[in-house]
């Protein structure tokens, strides 16, 4: 069980990377309201 270990911590570090990279709060999947805020303030200038 001992060599699998550090595999396993490296691998889990990598799926939370990949679903941050694509969930945060700055991720791919969040431009559409980035642009829908971008679009708001420039509206208010």
């Amino acid at each position: 069980m001992k060599p699998y270990l550090p595999t396993v911590l490296l691998l889990l570090l990598i799926a939370y990377l990949g679903v941050q990279a694509l969930t945060g709060e700055r991720g791919l999947l969040s431009g559409s309201e980035r642009d829908a805020l971008l679009s708001k303030r420039q509206s208010q200038l």
